[in-house]
């Protein structure tokens, strides 16, 4: 028979304990940490802090960064190791100081963030994920997902309102409100495709759905915007859809249309659009109540990365 699943009680027993045996580098699974986050608020302010700093890299050498170094020197010998990162650099140099391997670097200070700026301690991992995670075993890749959600739901907290869910997305970068989209749509069924900064033709999203005596073929233009979408907007995108022969497309805002851009959209079938308010109820729907926990899971897997 199986065992029984841990309770979340015993594994904080063990994470405190300092176990050998105890996962400790990331929640063990998505229905423990489920269970934390619900209940995060009557949690110890330490016992919070406590569990991101054992997520987040600490100083000491990973395995991970001996099976680096080996590739290193098996590239060096054979002449092929042409540019050599930072990250690698110091796992070369520490290799050389320390016979255990070399030390990964840490990244606990941004702890000193806390509690007065989140957003900042969340941005500064986001920073050192994208600089490091080519050398991350997937258990640190998931200890750096897993501190980034406990510190929005902690220091941040879940949005309370419709309103509130807008603001924070308007806190967001406009490239990562383009790739929660594009996940958004992805979980609604489609196949889709994020353009490339700068070079978007129009439209940052490109949506496919196959159906039987149907296929889509969507355009959708995101606009991070605290202001209402104007007709100029929509006339661009109209365009753009008539030209790649595009079945519809669609604007999806943080805010709404105005007056005069709701009568374009009711006047050319293409179009739609997709407000602020309608925004956060499919991201319920589709990414769940929590989905603003895992933003940075939902901008990785857009990337091709791990996924949520």
């Amino acid at each position: 028979m199986d065992e029984p699943e841990q309770s979340l009680d015993d594994w904080l027993n063990d994470v405190k304990a300092e176990k050998s045996d105890a996962i400790d580098f990331s929640f063990p699974t998505d229905k423990l940490k489920g269970e934390y986050i619900a209940r995060i608020d009557g949690r110890p302010y330490d016992e919070v802090v406590g569990l991101i700093r054992k997520f987040l890299i600490q100083s000491g050498s990973l395995g991970a960064d001996r099976s680096t170094l080996s590739w290193l020197s098996y590239l060096a010998g054979k002449g092929e190791l042409k540019r050599v990162s930072e990250f690698q650099r110091r796992l070369i140099r520490y290799a050389k100081t320390m016979a255990n391997g070399a030390v990964a670097g840490q990244v606990t200070w941004v702890l000193d963030l806390l509690p007065d700026n989140p957003r900042r301690a969340i941005d500064t991992l986001n920073a050192y994920f994208e600089a490091h995670c080519l050398f991350m075993p997937d258990g640190r890749m998931h200890g750096i997902y897993d501190a980034t959600e406990l510190i929005r739901a902690r220091f941040i907290q879940a949005p309370r309102s419709s309103s509130e869910a807008i603001r924070l997305l308007q806190d967001e970068s406009a490239r990562t409100f383009e790739r929660v989209v594009e996940r958004l749509y992805s979980r609604m069924g489609y196949s889709t495709k994020l353009t490339p900064r700068q070079k978007d033709g129009g439209f940052d999203v490109l949506a496919l759905k196959e159906e039987i005596g149907r296929r889509a073929k969507v355009h959708i233009e995101c606009k991070k915007w605290e202001g209402n979408v104007g007709v100029p907007i929509l006339r661009g995108l109209l365009g753009v859809v008539h030209d790649s022969k595009a079945t519809n497309g669609v604007c999806v805002t943080t805010s709404d249309l105005t007056g005069a851009a709701k009568k374009f959209v009711e006047r050319n079938p293409q179009l739609d659009f997709v407000s602020g308010e309608k925004l956060v109820q499919l991201l319920n729907e589709y990414l769940g109540p929590t989905w603003f926990y895992k933003i940075e899971r939902l901008v990785e897997e857009s990337k091709g990365g791990v996924a949520a």
